[in-house]
């Protein structure tokens, strides 16, 4: 079980790799981080902590940006993120997963399309 694990793992790695990235340059990652975070689905286990309606604000993102190591997220909030913003691009294969197909990159698109 374990290698069937590793080997998952790796394949996730891998294709994480080679999809495209989304641009993130130009923008704020305080706001970047609230967009995901709006467009990030509960956790189920987390409703017990959390609710659906709870909103993240720019000040709060900015703190987690700064308590984070290499800024990525796994979790936020009870939120599934799987996201990397210590670069001015990151993969949205693993966000995508877990809240839906394209949802990280029309995240995106509404913040810079909202900041015009």
């Amino acid at each position: 079980m374990q290698k069937i694990t590793k080997i998952l793992i790796s394949l996730l790695f891998l294709l994480a790799s080679e999809a495209k990235t989304i641009d993130i340059s130009g923008l704020d990652k305080g706001e970047v981080l609230v967009a995901l975070f709006r467009a990030a689905k509960l956790i189920p286990v987390f409703t017990v902590l959390f609710s659906p309606s709870d909103q993240l604000s720019l000040e709060q993102a900015k703190l987690e940006l700064a308590r984070a190591r290499n800024s990525f997220f796994s979790t936020l909030h009870g939120r599934s993120m799987q996201v990397d913003l210590s670069g001015k691009a990151f993969s949205p294969l693993c966000f995508d997963v877990e809240n839906g197909k394209g949802a990280a990159a029309r995240a995106i698109a509404d913040l810079r399309a909202a900041k015009k």
